[in-house]
């Protein structure tokens, strides 16, 4: 077995999926099966992350029971990891030799896409991102939201969003040597040359590979009840269907993710309101500022570009 040695810390909907993908099919690279375990970032735990989470260390060390000493690399690609204010320094104190990457992206298109994803997936029950926006403030003293109980942090877009603070975090725990930014924006152009780059970073050797498919593309549901129902099933429904695989021997169904596939339909996002999409950039100045400033990089063309 392997130790886990690199963390890709997420933001959400910033390419973690497609870099994922990508080197799970290097030979010297093991990736998590699932990608995000989501062990270190205890603050966002919710009733549905402890069905799957790891409880101890032993738990999740054993997610690499199958990663060998010929792999170079081994980790995983938790989103949350860096909005997490506990789960960095966990890592660190697992292994402090750990490789640290970040992957980031233009405020105001991440909150447009995170709050898509999020109503793709049945978290998020307000469906315009404005009203979704306004209602920040009184989520942030919300129970669990039902019916999938999910924690309100998840919609706290505001915060998620924070990413020069989020990596002023990181900066702060893990010497820059062992970290890797990559905005999302140079990764979408240039894949090839930030695949190889992310090898090069954790001491692997470079691969044949040379097709990069975009992954994870912005989806909605043609049937949202459908997706609510299955999203979130009956308690008798879920009973029913364990006393079956019970009697049956059966490990699973698979209707729900033929029903997902077969009900989600891949569109491009609406252009945001102007006036909204100015009261986001403007919220988010100071963070686009400090983000420029530890990335030594001018991001004023973030303000400027149309999200869609």
């Amino acid at each position: 077995m392997k130790y886990p040695n690199f963390f890709i810390l997420g933001a959400p909907r910033c390419g973690t999926t497609s870099l994922c993908d990508y080197l799970r099919t290097n030979p010297r690279v093991f990736v998590s099966r699932p990608k995000e375990i989501h062990f270190f970032a205890e603050d966002f735990s919710t009733s549905r992350m402890e069905q799957r989470l790891a409880k101890t260390e032993d738990e999740y060390v054993d997610f690499f029971k199958e990663a060998t000493p010929f792999h170079i690399a081994a980790g995983e690609g938790a989103v949350l990891y860096l909005s997490s204010k506990v789960a960095v320094e966990k890592i660190r104190k697992f292994n402090p030799e750990s490789k640290i990457i970040v992957l980031i992206r233009n405020h105001v298109d991440f909150v447009a896409s995170w709050h898509a994803c999020l109503v793709y997936n049945c978290v998020e029950p307000i469906t315009d991102l404005k009203d979704a926006w306004n209602a920040i403030e009184k989520r942030r003293t919300e129970q669990p939201l039902p019916p999938l109980r999910n924690n309100p942090k998840f919609l706290l877009y505001s915060d998620i969003a924070k990413f020069g603070e989020q990596l002023e975090r990181v900066y702060s725990i893990f010497p820059r040597n062992q970290i890797k930014v990559i905005l999302n924006e140079d990764f979408s152009a240039a894949p090839e040359c930030i695949y190889r780059e992310v090898l090069e970073f954790l001491n692997v050797p470079a691969d044949a590979r040379t097709e990069f498919p975009r992954i994870n593309r912005n989806k909605i549901n043609r049937y949202p009840r459908l997706a609510t129902f299955f999203s979130a099933l009956p308690p008798a429904v879920v009973w029913a269907m364990r006393m079956i695989k019970t009697l049956t021997g059966l490990k699973r169904f698979g209707i729900a993710p033929w029903v997902r596939r077969h009900n989600r339909i891949f569109v491009k996002r609406k252009p945001l309101d102007p006036l909204f999409r100015k009261e986001l950039i403007d919220f988010f100045r100071e963070d686009r500022n400090k983000l420029s400033r530890l990335l030594n990089r001018d991001l004023t063309h973030w303000k400027n570009e149309t999200t869609t």
